[in-house]
């Protein structure tokens, strides 16, 4: 994930809490960073956690060597890994699931299948993150606002 959106700008700014690029790259090589195991990472840590690729098995084997052992150096801890089944809900379908399109209309927003097939990779992940099984109403309806308008 490349992208820095709008609504995270904030986030970006201070990198206090995990960013989407984080998070999609965590999901990606199937490990689980807390909260506190992020803060205590320093700015420079944390930003190279979310501009680093995973974009292949050599890449991705980077991140997660870097992931595992900076939070141990930091905090003295495992990171821990992700269960296959949130590691699989986190890749986008390519299909709209009909409970996102539901999420939406209840926001006012009409998500539709061609609407979905028109967002890039990062902005159907960031709306299955948050308008997927751990529901974020206000994150979902930022991601809702920027992406369609």
């Amino acid at each position: 994930m490349k992208d820095k959106f709008a609504f995270e700008a904030e986030m970006y700014a201070s990198l206090s809490c995990l960013p989407l690029a984080a998070k999609m790259a965590f999901d990606t090589v199937g490990l689980k960073i807390s909260r506190a195991q992020w803060q205590a990472l320093d700015a420079d840590e944390r930003r190279k956690l979310c501009e680093m690729p995973t974009n292949s098995e050599a890449a991705q084997r980077v991140f997660r060597d870097f992931a595992i052992e900076t939070v141990q150096r930091r905090c003295g801890e495992t990171l821990k890994q992700l269960p296959d089944e949130k590691r699989a809900a986190a890749v986008p379908p390519q299909e709209l699931p009909r409970e996102l399109a539901e999420k939406a209309k209840s926001l006012g927003y009409g998500l539709t299948p061609a609407r979905w097939k028109s967002l890039d990779y990062d902005q159907r992940y960031a709306l299955i993150k948050f308008g997927g099984h751990d529901f974020k109403p206000k994150k979902f309806a930022a991601a809702l606002a920027e992406f369609l308008g």
